[in-house]
């Protein structure tokens, strides 16, 4: 990189060109010595030589007299000229500036101004030099001038903020640089004038953006602050003073004085929580009471990061501190309210089943003796209440226990084993509605379930058996979705219309069940405990009229390794001996058959084949 040019140690900048200066002056006086001589060699009829080495004594003295004039002579003038140039340059710049500038005398008469100043007022430089500086700045009066001269006079600098008028009437925002300058007996105002329009709506901008920030804390009570660790001062907003209970500007802001107002029996415990995320430069988070100046007692989150420096050590903390009352508030009575909700459970499941239980027995051990058809029929719709109430507290206690699980523990368990158990259970129902369950396990299903996946599995084929018709077929099989399985309940009832399809898995949503019993919450169960085993459960239409539901369950961990292991062995375009073509074409989208969750696409290979075997009693 190249350096500038040393400058000289000690010489002022106005003798800079003294040296140029001399040189010029002892070049003139040479050329009139050299004159002079030839002129006198040419009067007198000496030699020139003898003329210009030795001259005589009045000759020399006149020459030295005139050589001392013209060398003070031509340095005088060269100086003149260099002012000259500079006077010119200065003018050029003031000329040019990009701010206004005026001069002023005393009285406030304009006397000078530049080509900026005429473009911000809208005159020409002849109108403007005729105007008086209260025709530019109407609030100042004679009085007001007076005092703002003698001030100037005084302080010899002023800067304020003004609006001045242009010729058109607009108002401008300006600020006003003056400066004394007394010349020749003259006293002046030199004024720069700067146009602050943009810079008054920038300050607006961030004024209403502040004023926006500062409602936005106080109206989600939430404050912030800044801590410098080295210094130990801290700054809060509004917001964070109203929080503690304090007055703004009441007391100095200190991490010290915000410790103090932690409730006692959380103190050491946040202590000790900032002080380890203070030493492992981690962001702080907590949450505790605040007692209040007025002694109020509010919960708050507290949260901030640590700002490092080069060597990341801390040196600065923000954070923010959030009232949470309302929350704890909430949170309290939904515990009550879940507290509340348990024991309505339980008196559901024992104190209504109960009796209801008495009640069917009763009607059936009644309707064995009885032999009056009319009694006969009365029995059996007070069996079919108690039953249906029966189911409703079950159904009702089920969905309430599970609505509350949020993680459930995982095995590895073979779906054609508790499909197997599932349908046998269902041998009573589906003797007397006369229907036939088809299921042909072609091989093991190992997947990654908990059994409460059998209730999924009993609740859609108890459902196929009630809507479907008597004497029907109701045919269960499962299909390989990598990486899931998907079981597929199919019956030949009245279908499900496609704006439906999703309403069905909602509680208390039961469609076309004229005449059929049942409360409107298995679905919704059926929903909740497959979302639990994070997959999906939908609706299809069946060819052959009725319905089939779907339900996916991710594969065991083994079953899905070798599934992966056999893929990759078939290269890209190439028939699978069991799969066809590999890769397998794309399943249709879940949103189009009525799928509870949009998933990433499943791919489905062949179907497999119609279940033909009757599952035995």
């Amino acid at each position: 990189m190249l350096s500038p040019r040393p400058r000289s140690v000690g010489v002022p900048r106005g003798f800079r060109r003294w040296p140029g200066a001399i040189v010029w002056s002892l070049a003139f006086v040479l050329t009139w010595w050299l004159a002079d001589s030839a002129l006198d060699s040419a009067i007198f009829g000496e030699t020139y030589v003898q003329e210009l080495l030795h001259p005589g004594p009045r000759e020399l003295v006149l020459r030295t007299v005139v050589a001392v004039a013209i060398f003070i002579f031509a340095l005088m003038w060269l100086r003149l000229r260099e002012a000259d140039r500079q006077r010119e340059l200065f003018a050029a710049v003031v000329e040019h500036a990009g701010d206004a500038v005026l001069w002023k005398d005393r009285r406030g008469r304009l006397l000078y101004a530049n080509e900026a100043a005429c473009q911000l007022f809208g005159y020409s430089r002849q109108e403007l030099l005729t105007k008086n500086i209260e025709d530019i700045d109407p609030s100042l009066a004679s009085a007001d001038l007076a005092r703002a001269w003698e001030t100037l006079s005084r302080q010899k600098t002023l800067c304020v903020e003004s609006v001045h008028r242009t010729k058109s009437g607009r108002a401008v925002p300006v600020e006003v640089v003056a400066s004394y300058v007394k010349f020749g007996g003259r006293e002046y105002n030199c004024s720069v004038i700067r146009d602050i329009s943009s810079r008054n709506a920038d300050r607006e901008a961030l004024r209403n953006s502040q004023d926006a920030l500062l409602r936005a804390q106080r109206i989600a009570r939430l404050g912030s602050f800044e801590w410098d660790i080295r210094n130990n001062t801290s700054e809060w907003s509004d917001e964070m003073v109203r929080l503690l209970g304090l007055e703004p500007g009441a007391s100095p802001p200190t991490s010290e004085a915000f410790f103090e107002h932690i409730h006692p029996d959380d103190r050491a415990r946040v202590e000790e929580r900032f002080a380890a995320d203070l030493e492992a430069r981690r962001p702080h988070l907590s949450v505790h009471r605040l007692i209040q100046a007025g002694g109020t007692q509010i919960w708050v989150r507290c949260q901030g990061e640590f700002l490092l420096d080069a060597d990341g050590n801390p040196v600065r903390m923000l954070g923010t501190l959030h009232d949470v009352t309302g929350i704890k508030r909430a949170e309290e009575e939904l515990r009550e309210r879940n507290r509340l909700k348990d024991l309505f459970t339980d008196i559901l499941r024992h104190d209504l089943m109960n009796p209801a239980y008495a009640i069917k027995v009763g009607a059936g051990l009644l309707s064995r003796i009885e032999s009056d058809a009319a009694k006969l029929d009365i029995l059996r719709a007070i069996q079919h209440d108690a039953t249906a109430m029966m189911d409703l507290c079950k159904n009702a206690s089920q969905y309430a226990q599970v609505a509350d699980v949020t993680k459930i523990e995982f095995g590895d368990y073979d779906l054609g084993t508790i499909l197997v158990d599932v349908l046998a259970s269902c041998r009573t129902q589906r003797e007397e509605r006369g229907a036939t369950l088809c299921f042909d396990p072609e091989q093991r299903y190992p997947a990654r379930v908990n059994p409460l996946i059998a209730d999924v599995f009993a609740n859609l084929v108890s459902n196929a058996i009630k809507y479907g018709p008597e004497g029907g077929a109701i045919d269960v099989s499962v299909r390989d979705a990598d990486p899931s399985w998907c079981v597929r309940v199919a019956d030949r009832g009245p279908g499900i219309p496609d704006a439906d399809k999703l309403d069905v898995f909602n509680r208390f949503e039961r469609l076309n069940a004229s005449g059929v019993k049942g409360t409107g919450l298995g679905l919704a169960i059926a929903r909740q405990l497959v979302e639990l085993h994070h997959g999906r459960i939908w609706v299809e239409n069946h060819p052959g009229g009725g319905s089939i539901f779907c339900v996916e369950v991710a594969k065991s961990v083994d079953q899905r390794e070798e599934h992966a292991r056999t893929e990759d062995s078939w290269p890209l375009g190439t028939r699978h001996p069991d799969r066809g073509l590999y890769p397998h074409p794309p399943a249709p989208s879940p949103e189009g058959r009525g799928g509870m969750r949009a998933e990433n696409p499943r791919r489905i290979p062949r179907p497999a084949p119609e279940p033909t075997t009757e599952v035995p009693d």
